[in-house]
């Protein structure tokens, strides 16, 4: 192997480490969407006049809280924020009426823990995308790293050929390691799996946790309990970190670890079918 193979090869494992941790990351993160609340001390109507949001809601497909408690001296106490469970009857980040048993409507007033059925519907796709995306690059984490081992012992086995019981055990190790183009095909659809899943989890994240969240601002700020109303403003829900920069870093290098492995390494060659 050659040293530019041999550096890109290294090139490949290590986009294939970074595609793995921030899908793990986007996956732990708890802040794939953001609703900030305001209180204007000032008394102006719309607390323009705040800039920096007395707390800050967050919430993704495995993390939620209650609607925080904004009292008119200014303080704000965010409760009831847990991770979930990604599957189960009221287990998961979002909970539709039917299956908590009790009225959206009444639970906004509450504690806002309930989510619409779209809501629901696009929260739980996010999740399990986003699962099924930290499984298939992780295994093409681990074919990666199999396959630059193989490669480098097949370099050092070949490095040796001294004699011709060493060129011998070369070509034997090298008939041995036939199946490896194989291998690598599994490692690209691995990757491009991967990548598509958290593609796919981002898109439905934002539809989830950001167009069709719930409570939007007018819902939050009526269910709010003491609290001045003139003086307190919640804002829209916006796209988060983990949902912007964790899982675009992931898909973007996974399909950078597929393009670059392409070349890198050996692939079947299939026999035309026209």
């Amino acid at each position: 192997m050659r040293v530019k193979t041999l550096v890109a090869a290294f090139l490949v494992l290590a986009l294939s480490i970074i595609s793995t941790t921030f899908t793990f990351l986007a996956l732990r993160n708890k802040s794939w969407s953001t609703q900030a609340y305001y209180f204007d001390r000032d008394g102006t109507e719309l607390g323009t006049t705040q800039i920096t949001p007395v707390c800050v809601l967050e919430r993704s497909p495995l993390y939620r809280c209650g609607l925080p408690h904004v009292y008119a001296n200014g303080t704000c106490v965010i409760s009831d924020c847990a991770f979930y469970k990604p599957y189960g009857q009221n287990q998961t980040s979002c909970r539709s009426s039917a299956e908590y048993g009790r009225p959206w409507s009444e639970n906004v007033l509450a504690q806002g823990l309930l989510g619409m059925s779209l809501e629901c519907q696009e929260v739980h796709y996010a999740g399990n995308l986003q699962i099924a995306a930290v499984v298939f690059l992780t295994l093409g984490l681990c074919m990666t790293l199999g396959l630059l081992l193989v490669a480098i012992g097949l370099e050092a086995r070949q490095s040796k050929q001294l004699s011709s019981e060493a060129s011998h055990d070369s070509n034997h190790l090298h008939q041995s390691h036939h199946s490896a183009p194989y291998i690598v095909a599994i490692l690209l659809a691995c990757l491009y799996i991967g990548a598509l899943m958290q593609i796919l989890a981002q898109y439905f994240g934002v539809l989830g946790l950001t167009v069709n969240a719930t409570p939007n601002a007018d819902t939050a700020v009526g269910a709010v309990h003491d609290s001045d109303y003139n003086h307190f403003v919640a804002d829209s829900w916006a796209i988060g970190q983990g949902l912007s920069t964790y899982a675009t870093i992931a898909w973007v290098s996974a399909l950078s670890c597929a393009a670059v492995a392409a070349p890198v390494f050996r692939t079947p060659h299939f026999a035309k079918l026209l």
